[in-house]
C-alpha cells in the first residue's frame, strides 16, 4: 500500500499556475491519518495553494485539517496575512474555527488590510493595535455584533504612530473599547 505524501511544498509553482489537483488529492488522502504537526503543515501548504477565484477548494480542505489542531486559531491568525485569498481564508478557515472555539474578541497588530474581517460576525470586540496603514474600514460595518473597537494608546507603541487614518474613520457612532470616541 502506498503511503500518502507528507505535507510540504511539492508544487513547483507556488503562484498557482500549475495544476494543483494532484497535490490536493495527496493531502486529502493524508487527512484521516495526519497528526497535529502534519495537519498544521498541510494547512500552511493549502493556504499557499489557494488563490482568489479558485472556488476555495484548497481552503475548504485546509479547514478539515484544522479540526486536528487544538491551537488552530493561533496558527490561522499568523497565516491570515500570508494568504493569497484573505477573504476566502477568513470565510473558510477563521470564521468556523472562531465559532467552534467560542471566540468573540480579536486583537490585530500591525496589519495593513481588513480584507475578510466581515466573515467574523461572532466578534463583539475588536482591537486594532498599531494599524495605521489601514485606509479602508468598510469590512467593520458587517460586524453587527461588535460593541466596540479599540486600540492601544500611542504611548504603548514604540515608536508612536504619526496618525492613524483607518481608526479616524470608524463607522458612525462606533464606540472604541479603549474608551475614546472617534
Amino acid at each position: 500500500m502506498t503511503q500518502p505524501t507528507p505535507p510540504g511544498i511539492h508544487n513547483n509553482d507556488r503562484d498557482g499556475g500549475a495544476d494543483t489537483a494532484p497535490r490536493l488529492d495527496q493531502l486529502r488522502a493524508l487527512l484521516e491519518t495526519a497528526k497535529p504537526g502534519e495537519a498544521r503543515e498541510a494547512v500552511r501548504e493549502l493556504v499557499q495553494l489557494s488563490a482568489p477565484g479558485d472556488g476555495g477548494e484548497a481552503l475548504k480542505l485546509a479547514a478539515r485539517f484544522t479540526n486536528k489542531d487544538k491551537y488552530a486559531s493561533k496558527l490561522l491568525l499568523r497565516l491570515w496575512s500570508t494568504a493569497r485569498d484573505s477573504d476566502g481564508f477568513a470565510e473558510h478557515l477563521l470564521a468556523p474555527v472562531f465559532r467552534h472555539e467560542g471566540r468573540t474578541e480579536l486583537r490585530l497588530s500591525e496589519i495593513t488590510s481588513l480584507t475578510g474581517l466581515r466573515h467574523l460576525t461572532m466578534l463583539t470586540k475588536l482591537h486594532l493595535d498599531w494599524c495605521r496603514r489601514i485606509t479602508d474600514v468598510t469590512e467593520v460595518d458587517e460586524l453587527t455584533g461588535l460593541s466596540g473597537l479599540g486600540r492601544l494608546p500611542a504611548e504603548h507603541i514604540d515608536p508612536p504612530p504619526h496618525g492613524d487614518p483607518g481608526l479616524a474613520q470608524l463607522p458612525s457612532g462606533m464606540p472604541r473599547v479603549d474608551g475614546t470616541n472617534p
